[in-house]
């Protein structure tokens, strides 16, 4: 909305409002018995999101559980991975989810498998197995570097990472 913050019910008297410097009250112009945060708005400089369908003029239709419509709007540099890239004009289809503005979008980048280890509704579902492996890492640094070192900083691309999930796979079901 371009706005410089945000009014917020509910930050009131919790420890946002101690761990937020940045966080201020004032009295609700509509109601002054009434105090309100008011919060400061968020700029990114790029956002980065997964969604089902894009197309060529960057429209990009999402499952609307994460709000990438207010993502894309907020931020300088949008750019969104898809399952697929279709031909069809998104804005002007019927869809079931959230439809992203193109005048919003930055780049549209086709990558299959794009929200793995999540699910991407009606393409696949959630990687069970990687999110356990993922948070058994996540519990010590050590691990964790060692997790960001094979499946992320060590590969070349999204499909190498998939590969090496799918080897992790094969070396767990083959066995010492």
């Amino acid at each position: 909305m371009n706005v410089p913050f945000a009014p917020v019910r509910g930050l009131l008297h919790t420890d946002y409002m101690k761990v937020r410097p940045d966080f201020r009250t004032m009295a609700n112009p509509y109601d002054p018995s009434e105090e309100i945060a008011l919060v400061p708005a968020i700029a990114p400089d790029v956002a980065v999101f997964h969604g089902f369908r894009g197309d060529r003029a960057g429209n990009v239709v999402t499952s609307g559980a994460l709000d990438a419509k207010l993502i894309a709007q907020a931020s300088r540099v949008t750019i969104a991975t898809v399952e697929e890239v279709v031909d069809a004009d998104l804005a002007r289809e019927p869809h079931t989810g959230a439809l992203v503005s193109g005048i919003h979008v930055t780049a549209v980048v086709e990558v299959p498998r794009g929200a793995h280890p999540t699910a991407c509704a009606g393409y696949y579902a959630d990687d069970v197995e990687h999110i356990r492996e993922y948070l058994r890492a996540a519990a010590a640094d050590e691990t964790f570097r060692a997790y960001l070192a094979r499946y992320v900083l060590g590969t070349r691309d999204h499909a190498e990472y998939l590969a090496r999930v799918a080897e992790g796979r094969v070396a767990v079901a083959s066995g010492p």
